[in-house]
């Protein structure tokens, strides 16, 4: 199914956005769970979970930005694919600015 680009960008940016929401709950559940069960890794064992997670978010978070745009440019639309990538970095940028807006205020309160 076609969206237009701006479309295109908002389901792009919502679905990064929710998965890096995600992504930061579970890792709080985790550190509360290690503090709950005085769960400490050694140094390599946490430099490994680290990295393999990051790998790991970072190609899901590629995938959710970048596959539909590079599927558009491997179909021979180039400057739709760019416009998407562009209004994707538009949306993430509004959703940032809203989220730290509201931290803001609720820091300050």
């Amino acid at each position: 199914m076609k969206y237009p680009s701006q479309t295109a960008g908002l389901f792009q940016a919502a679905g990064l956005t929710v998965y890096v929401a995600v992504f930061a709950f579970m890792a709080r559940c985790f550190v509360a769970w290690s503090a709950a069960y005085n769960f400490e890794p050694e140094p390599p064992l946490g430099i490994v979970i680290f990295l393999l997670a990051f790998i790991i978010s970072a190609t899901i978070c590629a995938s959710i930005m970048f596959g539909y745009p590079a599927s558009l440019f491997f179909a021979n639309k180039k400057k739709e694919a760019v416009h998407v990538v562009l209004w994707s970095i538009g949306w993430l940028s509004l959703f940032l600015s809203i989220l730290l807006v509201v931290g803001l205020s609720l820091f300050m309160a």
